[in-house]
């Protein structure tokens, strides 16, 4: 079984806990997901089943959408609605400032620093490790791009947004450090997954579902998951050559990841560099 398969996180579960739940229904070791989801957030995880494990950072380079709600009032230690109160602010905010701090956010790479609260490793250990041990480590900043922000419900003490974003954002940070911007303190009380790597929430599959119906019903193939992605056929009497991860002379532009078809095959994803296409990695499965 090669394929993806979009599942909705419920709350409660943390991400691995749905791989080990699907490798007892799907009967199979090889599954990974692409890209985290806390405990209290939900929607998608997409799942690699088989060879599919093998796209899943390529999934991830196509930025994700969330939904999420900020509490105005309240700081605690984890950001969100789970972690212990840390401190308190006036509830009410500028709600004419949030809309321009918003606006400014749009189509902006920032920098953006892990929480402690997060799965990070750092020297061989996950920062919510030293966390749960009182310890505040230093961390490196890392590059985010916010694609696209907006509010959808501007409340008295609190908002809804919606936030199209590059691999490695932090929501709950986001929030902070929106809510520096505004002088207050601030909280995620609800976050959702709406989007993954092309993947939508209404084509989500909850758990429950997966252990009743036809797997076939509701995967995608690896080829397909790959919607972001180009695609180039070459002629049947290269099949073997590329199979095998020999270059190939090719006229084509240069790119860094494409899909590679032959003899009405996925062979795999490859790089073209001065008109030589070099495969990165190799499938070789039905489209």
């Amino acid at each position: 079984m090669d394929c993806v398969i979009n599942v909705f996180k419920e709350k409660g579960y943390t991400s691995q806990d749905v791989v080990s739940i699907c490798k007892g229904i799907l009967k199979t070791k090889k599954i990974g997901h692409a890209g985290t989801l806390d405990p209290d957030a939900t929607g998608v995880l997409l799942l690699g089943v088989g060879k599919g494990t093998k796209i899943t950072e390529y999934l991830m380079e196509h930025g994700k959408t969330y939904i999420f709600e900020m509490c105005f009032g309240t700081s605690t230690d984890t950001l969100d609605l789970s972690g212990n109160v840390t401190g308190f602010s006036e509830k009410t905010y500028d709600k004419e400032k949030l809309k321009k701090i918003l606006d400014d956010l749009n189509g902006k790479t920032i920098e953006q620093v892990p929480p402690m609260y997060s799965a990070v490793k750092v020297n061989g250990k996950k920062l919510y490790e030293y966390a749960r041990e009182n310890k505040e480590i230093k961390r490196k900043s890392r590059k985010i791009t916010i694609f696209n922000i907006e509010p959808l419900y501007i409340l008295e003490n609190s908002c809804i947004i919606k936030v199209r974003c590059s691999k490695g954002t932090y929501i709950r940070v986001l929030i902070e450090d929106i809510a520096k911007k505004l002088d207050k303190l601030a909280y995620m009380k609800s976050l959702i997954r709406v989007n993954s790597g092309g993947f939508d929430i209404k084509d989500s599959v909850k758990i429950d579902s997966l252990r009743k119906c036809n797997i076939e019903d509701v995967s995608f193939s690896v080829y397909e998951s790959l919607t972001e992605m180009k695609s180039i056929e070459l002629d049947e009497s290269l099949y073997k050559k590329i199979t095998n991860g020999v270059k190939i002379n090719i006229v084509h532009d240069n790119i860094d990841n494409i899909k590679v078809i032959c003899k009405d095959r996925f062979i795999g994803i490859g790089s073209i560099e001065d008109h030589i296409l070099k495969m990165n990695k190799v499938f070789d499965i039905c489209k």
